[in-house]
This record gives structure tokens, C-alpha cells and sequence, in this order.
């Protein structure tokens, strides 16, 4: 049974299946890595398997952790992973900005980079775990649940509910709002399943996005 990832792209006009993160596209240079590339000594598939703890393992260590690279690849494909790592650091660094335009109700403007049709690359350290052990067992996450994506995944999600805020008559604004709540539901899903303590500040960002997220969908429910 092939594992299928829950995420949903977003778009201008709602979220579709496909589009905005194209989950085998790369929008700098698509399947560039070399699977046998990989540097074992940065790989540690106990530390990225969310089922990696023993009953007796404490849960709440922190467990600091840095994205891999791998030792083989060529100065092409680290200046490519360097790029898309710098495009989703920008999209963090908006949306703290946006973030706290809202909560002294000051107008955020707009931004290219908040919209995630826009998007078309793999999340940061994407390319690695698509060959991790960890994400290849039959029933367990895939690569684009791992913490970083999924953090990424609640911050373009929640830049397109920020629509909600304004009233409007949409007829498929019901429809955006009822999608968002699925994808919102599938990330924390995929967020719970992990049991790796992997930068649990990460975990707890991204569970603020989703509480805030959700608090729009309810606005758009109501308007």
C-alpha cells in the first residue's frame, strides 16, 4: 500500500489537489539528487522515525536538530537546497511580520511570497527524506510530513485564510473555509504522529498557526 500524503495545494481560488506544491516538482531543478549520494553519518533514521522512542524515553527532551546535507552532492545541488531553504525562511519572516500587523489591526499589505500558488518547490530537506528509511515504511509519514514541512505547510495555510478576515458574499468561500479545515485537521494529524521531539519550538509554532487558522475558518463560517 503506497503511502499518500495529506497535503492539499492551495491557490488563489481555493485548494486543489494539485498545482501549488507539486509534490514530484521542483520548481529550480526537479530529481537532482542522487540517491546514493547520501551521507550516512547525517542521516539517522532512529532520530527521524516518529515511532524511534522507547516506552521509557522521556517525551518532553527537546531534541535540538539541524537539517541534513548530503556529502556527495555537487555545488549545483547544495546551491539549490541553499535556495529553497532561503525561500521558506523568507515566508517564516513574513508571516511573523503579518502576524503582528494583525495583532495591533494594522493592514499587512500583500505579499508574492505569502501566496502559495505561487509555490512550486519541496520543503526544506524534502529532497533527503524522499529517501530516508524513516519515510519509506508502508503505513508511517511521508516525506512531506516531517516536522519542517508540515511547519511550512500551516504557514502557507495559514496566509491563505487570512482572506477570511474581510466579509465577503463568495459563493466558494464556504467551500475555501471547509477544505482549509480538512487540511488544518490532516496537518495536526500528521504533527501528533510524531514522537521525536524533533524542535519542539518548530512543533509549537506550527500549532499556533493551525489554532490561528482555525480561528478563521470559524470567521468565514460565521460571515
Amino acid at each position: 500500500m503506497e503511502v499518500r500524503c495529506a497535503c492539499l495545494s492551495l491557490s488563489s481560488g481555493g485548494l486543489s489537489p494539485s498545482g501549488a506544491i507539486s509534490p514530484n516538482a521542483d520548481a529550480m531543478n526537479p530529481g537532482t539528487l542522487n540517491p546514493n549520494a547520501l551521507n550516512p553519518n547525517t542521516l539517522n533514521s532512529g532520530t527521524l522515525n516518529p515511532s524511534a522512542l522507547g516506552p521509557d524515553a522521556d517525551p518532553f527532551i527537546n531534541r535540538p536538530h539541524q537539517l541534513p546535507w548530503g556529502a556527495a552532492w555537487s555545488e549545483q545541488e547544495v546551491r539549490e537546497e541553499e535556495s529553497r531553504r532561503v525561500v521558506w525562511s523568507a515566508l517564516s519572516l513574513v508571516s511573523e511580520y503579518v502576524a503582528q500587523c494583525e495583532t495591533f489591526n494594522e493592514a499587512p499589505g500583500r505579499f508574492w511570497i505569502t501566496e502559495a500558488a505561487n509555490y512550486a518547490l519541496f520543503f526544506p530537506g524534502e529532497i533527503l527524506d524522499r529517501h530516508a528509511p524513516a519515510y519509506q515504511t508502508r503505513d508511517g509519514l511521508c516525506a512531506k510530513e516531517s516536522v519542517y514541512a508540515l511547519f511550512c505547510r500551516a504557514m502557507l495555510l495559514w496566509n491563505f485564510c487570512n482572506r477570511f478576515r474581510e466579509p465577503s458574499r463568495d459563493e466558494e468561500r464556504a467551500e475555501q473555509a471547509q477544505e482549509a479545515f480538512l487540511e488544518a485537521q490532516a496537518i495536526e494529524d500528521a504533527l501528533n504522529a510524531h514522537r521525536c521531539n524533533l524542535d519542539t519550538t518548530i512543533m509549537y509554532t506550527c500549532r499556533e498557526y493551525l489554532h490561528n487558522t482555525r480561528m478563521l475558518v470559524a470567521q468565514a463560517f460565521r460571515g
